[in-house]
Parts: structure tokens; sequence; C-alpha cells
């Protein structure tokens, strides 16, 4: 079947063959609408212009054939400015808008090709637009302002541009993301669209730049550490250790605790459904219990002025004391099952072990499991 343009230039040239045979006055043209009838300052637009009898000129060649001439412009009166239109039937002609057109609202007069005009009735506005940071895409957001999420929550951003007068929604944008502050990062630099995520507790603000609609920040995106042991635990908590700190995980989540370079006692229990991740590099005193059916893995234990842990229950733990001189105050009790990393320690070893206790290859000796 003939495309629509197709059947559209075979009904023009049917029509501008009657006329030139038959010398009748075509129609003057009409348009209906602009659509869109706002449009963003600064960027080039497609904009469709819709109307009736947009009928070219048929211009006779040497050879006696007809060809259709379709050069349709487009005139902003008051202006001086004329643009080139393409034409798709005789109800539609298109164009694209210049950037540098300034903001203000504009008739358009249609001009054929045999000169005819016709100006349109309703005004095509240019408008100054923004871009602004919103927590959903579509302009079905709200610009985000300050925010609290806990340590690895994550935020959806997206940027959108809007016209600086009434808020309206134009487009989603893509532009260059960045951020200020430590406390996370996005997992983008350029795009319509980025995803926050937490990292440490701490204050981070995230910059939307446009080339042309500016820049937008957010409000302080607040990250913050959960407390383990109570309701606001949802999936993880990060706490870091300063000075004297505990960290009581006992909920179903995972659970952090850095206690590197602190001057003071360092602490977790993890009593729950936990995975819990203590950290002792250079701590003054670095202690730890995992009780329960919780899975501890303790870091860098043998740097720390002091270090002791004691698993019990049914308690998986893993004690890191590779490189260090010294490491020996643990406790594995009950049914817990624990390894503990000896390499290159010179006295390293359990201070309880409730069942069996093998030295493994490699300096690893376990308890109440088998070697790795």
């Amino acid at each position: 079947m003939p495309s629509r343009a197709f059947r559209s230039l075979v009904g023009l040239t049917v029509a501008l063959v009657a006329v030139a045979g038959c010398e009748q006055v075509k129609p003057p043209p009409l348009i209906t609408a602009i659509e869109p009838a706002r449009v963003p300052a600064g960027v080039d637009t497609p904009v469709t212009v819709r109307g009736r009898n947009f009928f070219g000129e048929l211009d006779r060649t040497a050879d006696g054939r007809y060809s259709a001439e379709l050069d349709f412009m487009i005139a902003l009166p008051g202006t001086g400015r004329t643009l080139p239109a393409t034409f798709v039937d005789t109800h539609t002609l298109t164009l694209t808008l210049p950037a540098d057109v300034a903001v203000g609202n504009y008739e358009l007069a249609v001009e054929t090709p045999s000169g005819r005009e016709a100006v349109s009735v309703d005004e095509l506005s240019v408008a100054a637009a923004r871009i602004v940071i919103e927590d959903a895409a579509g302009g079905n957001g709200n610009e985000v302002d300050a925010r609290d999420l806990l340590v690895n929550g994550s935020l959806g951003l997206y940027a959108v541009s809007r016209f600086e007068d009434d808020g309206g929604f134009i487009a989603d944008e893509p532009v260059t993301w960045s951020v200020s502050g430590d406390a996370g990062n996005v997992d983008a630099t350029q795009g319509s669209d980025v995803t926050f995520s937490g990292k440490r507790p701490g204050i981070a603000v995230v910059t939307a730049s446009h080339a042309v609609f500016g820049s937008d920040d957010t409000g302080d995106l607040t990250v913050i550490a959960a407390d383990c042991g109570g309701s606001d635990c949802i999936d993880s908590c990060h706490e870091t250790c300063v000075g004297d700190c505990s960290l009581g995980c006992n909920s179903s989540c995972t659970c952090e605790l850095d206690c590197a370079g602190t001057t003071g006692t360092c602490s977790a229990s993890c009593a729950g459904h936990d995975e819990c991740v203590i950290d002792c590099v250079d701590a003054a005193s670095c202690m730890s219990k995992c009780a329960g059916n919780s899975v501890c893995q303790i870091n860098n234990c043998g740097t720390a002025g002091s270090c002791s842990a004691t698993c019990s229950g049914n308690a998986m733990c893993r004690i890191d004391c590779a490189g260090t001189d010294s490491c020996g105050q643990f406790r594995c009790l009950g049914s817990a099952q624990c390894l503990l990393d000896c390499t290159n320690a010179t006295s390293c070893g359990f201070a309880s072990c409730g069942g069996g206790q093998t030295v493994c290859p490699g300096n690893v000796i376990v308890c109440n499991r088998a070697c790795p």
C-alpha cells in the first residue's frame, strides 16, 4: 500500500495539475495549531505547524514533465526572520526553531511556494528554562531538598528541565553530575539520572549541570549510621569509632564497625542472624562477641594494642592475625566454628576451644571445623 506521504504527494500533484489545466485559484493556507505551543529558549527545538491548504506549485521541465515545488517557509513577523519548513502533507509542516530565538511570543506565518501567506491565530511562546533535580523522572517527582539516608542506602536522582515562570515540565535532560563531600557517591557522571549511594556517615551535596539551563544542587544528603540493635536497622549499619564505642547488632542485618586508630575501647556484639565485620587496625583495644547464628569477620586484629574475641552458640568466626608478632586472646565455645589466620604471627592460638582444635597448613588454626 502506498505511504501516506506518497498519497499526499499524488493528491497534491493531481490538485496542481487540475489547477494548471483549469486555472482554478487554490484556497489560501490556514494555520490551526502550533505544537508545542511553548518551547524553551537556548536550544534547537522541533516544531510542527498544522493547518489546511498547504499546496505546492508545479514546475514544467524542458521535456514537458511536471515536478512539484514544495519549498515552504515559516516567517516570524516583526523579527525579519524566515525559516525553512519541511512539507509532510497538505495539513502538516515541520521546522526547527533555532536556539538563538529570544524569549518572547511570536506569530508564525506560512509562505507557500506560490507566495501565499497565512498568519497563525495562536502564538508560539519562547520561555526561559532551568534544571531541577527531582526524585522521579518525567516531571512526576519532587525537588530533592535535604534528605536523610542510612549508610549503604541509595537515592535515585533525575535531572529535568522546567520553565522558570510557572515550573511547567519540559523534558528529562542529560546533564553532568558531581558530588561534594565524602559521605557518598553517584554511579555515573553523565546522563539524565543517577543513583546516589551513602558510604559513610556525613553530608554530601549532588550537583547537576547543563550547558544551557544552568545547574541545580540537592539539599544536604545526610548519611547516618543506623542502630543495629534498633528498629532503624533496615539492611545494614556502619559505625566509625574514634573513642570508646560499642556497636550492638541484634537483628537481621549487616553491621560494620571501623575501629581504625581509636584511642579508646572499641567493641561489637553480634547476637542475631547477623553478618558482622569488625576492623581492628591500629586500635588501642578491640573486643568482639559473636553469638547466636551470626557470621563474624574480625580483620587486622594483630595490629591492635589488645584484641580479643568470643564466639559462641552456632556462630561462625574468622579472625585475621596475619603479619603480627602475637595474637591469642580468642575463645571458641559451644558449637561455634572458628578459624584463626596466624600467618607470620610468632604467638597465636585459641585461649579456649570447646571442641577439636587443628593446626592447618599455612599456620591456620581451626576450632570445631575442618581446615580450609
